[in-house]
């Protein structure tokens, strides 16, 4: 049985392979975002779609990472609102997106 202080090292050292393998992950992402706006154009629609995703992986799974996701689904929404205009569905829920960013971000009292 594990002493309570090699417990918490223990959760300690998942929690940094946790992280490394997140960093890792936002890496290739990034990068995987480098090639597609060099090949697409930054307002392509596979383009935005990747960056819709990656803005929903951010607010899902990486709560400290909220100001970069907000930042992501606002120029999502800038790309929509002009190429698809402001009453298409798909803006529709990259509003609804950073709806629920901006209340997850809100301070609880």
């Amino acid at each position: 049985m594990l002493l309570p202080r090699q417990a918490v090292l223990a959760r300690l050292d998942g929690r940094a392979a946790a992280l490394a393998a997140a960093e890792a992950q936002g890496s290739q992402e990034c990068r995987a975002l480098e090639i597609k706006r060099a090949a697409l154009g930054p307002d392509h629609p596979s383009t935005t779609a990747f960056v819709y995703n990656l803005a929903r992986l951010l607010h899902e799974k990486h709560p400290p990472d909220l100001m970069e996701a907000e930042v992501l689904f606002r120029r999502v929404l800038e790309v929509e609102e002009k190429t698809l205009g402001p009453d298409d569905p798909s803006t529709a829920e990259t509003i609804t997106g950073l709806a629920s960013l901006l209340l997850a971000a809100e301070p609880r009292p």
